[in-house]
């Protein structure tokens, strides 16, 4: 059995001649390096301030939700106890760390030892109230029941 026989790649595909080079530059003044190194500057800075500008927008994107997000819990009420005696909290019930997210709004003369049992294990566990109004209305009803 006879191999095939193969022509070279040569006479294939002979080499075409290489189309001229138009990508060659001649600068045509001798500054012109200069302008070059004076535009990569130019094209640095804009980019540093770009990300700084960047970089900050997001920082304030940051802080702005952080602010909005502790707005929002302030806009909370409930009852608990505060130093042995009733109180109202503004706030949300929880913390971020040491960050607590409630504080204080009020302390009533109402003790927690007088209160029927049911009650001082609920305003213990917090009660919480839609406002500020009904958080009022919730230490007027303890208040009644503490007089009992």
């Amino acid at each position: 059995m006879r191999k095939p026989i193969r022509l070279p790649t040569l006479l294939l595909h002979p080499l075409k001649p290489a189309p001229p080079d138009d990508a060659h530059f001649e600068p045509e003044s001798e500054g012109y390096l200069d302008e070059l190194i004076e535009e990569d500057r130019r094209r640095a800075i804009r980019r540093r301030i770009l990300w700084g500008v960047g970089v900050g927008l997001a920082a304030a994107a940051i802080v702005l939700a952080g602010w909005l997000g502790y707005r929002w819990t302030q806009m909370h009420y409930f009852v608990g106890v505060s130093d042995g005696n009733v109180a109202i909290f503004q706030g949300v019930q929880q913390s971020i760390g040491p960050i607590s997210l409630s504080h204080v709004y009020q302390t009533t003369s109402i003790s927690i030892d007088d209160l029927p049992l049911f009650q001082r294990d609920s305003v213990e566990a917090t009660i919480s109230a839609d406002s500020l109004r009904d958080a009022h209305e919730i230490v007027d009803r303890l208040a009644a029941s503490a007089g009992d």
